[in-house]
């Protein structure tokens, strides 16, 4: 395998490889090999300058080999030939072709698929990084929900404040308003600098 080959070869010469090449190409290898994450992370952690704990292990553990069950990605970075093929230049080197699905000739990326030796774990139903993204507006909706209870637990700690000095309270964007208009009532900029 061409790319298999480069990779490898340009890991073992600079100690880097791009986190495309990483990812897609030794990555994917590995999760369609059923390669053992723990093996993935030594590997990863060995051969790489800039491998640090805090990034390699969610890259490797949450996409490369998708052995989180779905925490960081929603499924498996597996790819076939093709993208590998469309995202370099590997393939026309490659005694394997790209294009096969089956057999000895057929690149091992599209024979393997994700019927390795280890298939990844299973997706959950709603992987639990999706729920961060809907966040705000389950915020925004429970707020809705309790301002239509009435009374000041659901006014907000602002309003609840102003109530209890007696005041009104007014929007962030008047507050802000009024500070500017104040701020430049109050001095010239440029007597400032004379007065100075």
């Amino acid at each position: 395998m061409a790319c298999v080959a480069d990779v490898v070869s340009a890991t073992r010469a600079n100690a880097y490889a791009h986190h495309i090449q990483r990812l897609m190409v030794t990555g994917n290898l590995a999760m369609m090999l059923g390669v053992h994450p723990d093996a993935v992370d030594d590997w990863y952690m060995t051969v790489y300058a800039d491998a640090y704990e805090w990034v390699e292990m969610p890259n490797t553990r949450g996409m490369a080999t998708f052995a989180d069950g779905g925490i960081v990605g929603s499924k498996p970075y597996a790819a076939s030939g093709a993208y590998i093929q469309r995202m370099s230049d590997y393939c026309g080197a490659c005694r394997y072709d790209v294009k096969g699905k089956s057999g000895d000739g057929a690149c091992p990326f599209n024979r393997l698929g994700l019927s390795g030796t280890q298939s990844p774990a299973p997706s959950p139903q709603r992987p639990p990084g999706h729920a961060l993204s809907h966040a705000g507006r389950l915020w925004r909706r429970e707020t809705r929900r309790l301002a239509g209870r009435g009374g000041s637990h659901a006014a907000g700690p602002r309003r609840r404040v102003a109530q209890r000095r007696g005041r009104r309270s007014r929007p962030i964007s008047a507050l802000s308003r009024q500070g500017v208009r104040r701020a430049a009532s109050r001095a010239d900029p440029g007597q400032r600098l004379i007065e100075g």
